[in-house]
């Protein structure tokens, strides 16, 4: 993802704290975080995944620590991560308002935490619409029960605790788009994607 560097340069700042991935999956975004210095923590649903996260980390030799819980209930202590990360997680929850609201208890006072969530006003949710299937096929968890989609001002209500919040559009569309995204010239599709794109990356700080 071109702006992951974005998402990395703006969680430096905890570098010596822990880190937490809510959602971490099999681990491939955690060990990028392990690999810029990050003492990360990874908590997911999925036992098999943990297990999966665990030998990634393994293979490359890195430090990380991985535990099974739920997002609306992490297993963590107030005040206990100096940065907290999750990349198309939210959206997948029950209660994804109760699973923000987790995520500002586990974070240190001025700890700062990254989130994406669906755009609701993307051109990816517009072709769900008027089709009744998604085109972005390699958008992680297309196929999970539950898949929300967010406007701007819904994720400002529920990251209203927080004191300081941005939201960057991103991600037009992808592969799943086919020759779509090949002939979409790379300057259009970084302009539209800022206007319709399907992430929501949001920025916070407790």
């Amino acid at each position: 993802m071109y702006y992951f560097s974005k998402m990395i340069s703006f969680l430096k700042d905890s570098l010596g704290k822990e880190f937490l991935e809510v959602g971490c999956g099999m681990g491939t975004d955690t060990v990028v975080f392990a690999k810029h210095g990050f003492n990360v923590k990874g908590v997911d649903i999925t036992e098999a995944h943990l297990a999966l996260a665990e030998q990634l980390f393994a293979l490359f030799d890195m430090q990380g620590e991985f535990i099974h819980g739920n997002a609306e209930k992490l297993p963590f202590d107030d005040n206990s991560f100096g940065a907290v990360y999750s990349f198309g997680v939210l959206h997948h929850t029950l209660n994804t308002d109760r699973a923000i609201k987790e995520i500002y208890r586990v974070l240190m006072p001025e700890g700062r935490a990254v989130i994406m969530l669906y755009n609701k006003w993307s051109l990816n949710n517009l072709a769900h619409l008027i089709t009744g299937k998604g085109f972005e096929n390699v958008t992680k968890g297309d196929d999970s029960p539950i898949t929300k989609r967010f406007s701007k001002n819904e994720i400002r209500s529920m990251c209203s605790d927080f004191s300081y919040y941005n939201i960057d559009i991103e991600y037009l569309f992808g592969a799943g788009w086919g020759k779509a995204y090949s002939l979409v010239p790379k300057r259009i599709y970084l302009f539209l994607s800022k206007l319709i794109g399907w992430h929501h990356i949001v920025y916070l700080v407790k």
